[in-house]
């Protein structure tokens, strides 16, 4: 087994990697004259970025767990206060059955505030907690696709919620850029053996 790149080095690799996500999906753009396809395909460079370096998150040292221990809580307490808040005539409509006199709205606000809270609060602490022993759980092509099958449904619910349109095709652009990032990098550290296509 290769020894494990570097930070950079997956990068990189997932970079070239996003070459494979990218052209397909700009011929789907022109395929189907729709516009928010090539959006998507644009946009997917981060995520594709983020699964290249994302398996490492098992490391206590690498740069890639300590961007997840100090932005992971913000950005799961961000996309659920995003989610909540477009549904929040539901946060409504139960403190509206409550047996008190306190404004429904009021009830609602502060159920958000710690609905949000604690999944920012709980995420900092479940991610020091969960870490496994490295080249793992992580490092398992398995592990990312349900990663990706659930956090698929999260990124539309969001999409959503701030108005976007044809939110299945986005999320999937962008989950299909994630998850060739993580196979660059389980490739990269020879942990994934693709075919060699060139010897058949």
């Amino acid at each position: 087994m290769r020894q494990m790149s570097g930070y950079e080095r997956h990068l990189q690799i997932g970079l070239i990697a996003h070459t494979a996500i990218v052209l397909p999906s700009l011929g789907l753009a022109l395929a189907r004259a729709n516009p928010l396809t090539l959006v998507a395909a644009g946009t997917a460079l981060p995520f594709t970025l983020v699964g290249s370096v994302a398996p490492d998150i098992d490391h206590h040292s690498s740069k890639g767990y300590t961007v997840v221990v100090s932005y992971g809580p913000i950005a799961a307490a961000t996309a659920v206060a995003a989610v909540v808040f477009h549904h929040r005539y539901l946060l409504v409509t139960f403190c509206r059955a409550l047996p008190v006199t306190a404004s429904p709205s009021f009830l609602a606000g502060i159920g958000y505030a710690v609905v949000v809270s604690t999944v920012w609060g709980g995420t900092r602490k479940l991610i020091r907690i969960l870490r496994p022993p490295h080249r793992t759980v992580t490092h398992r092509l398995s592990t990312w696709m349900v990663v990706v099958l659930a956090g698929g449904g999260l990124l539309a619910s969001v999409y959503t919620a701030v108005g976007l349109t044809d939110v299945i095709t986005v999320a999937a652009v962008h989950c299909a850029g994630f998850l060739t990032g993580v196979v660059s990098h389980l490739y990269c550290d020879g942990v994934l053996k693709l075919p060699d296509l060139a010897s058949e």
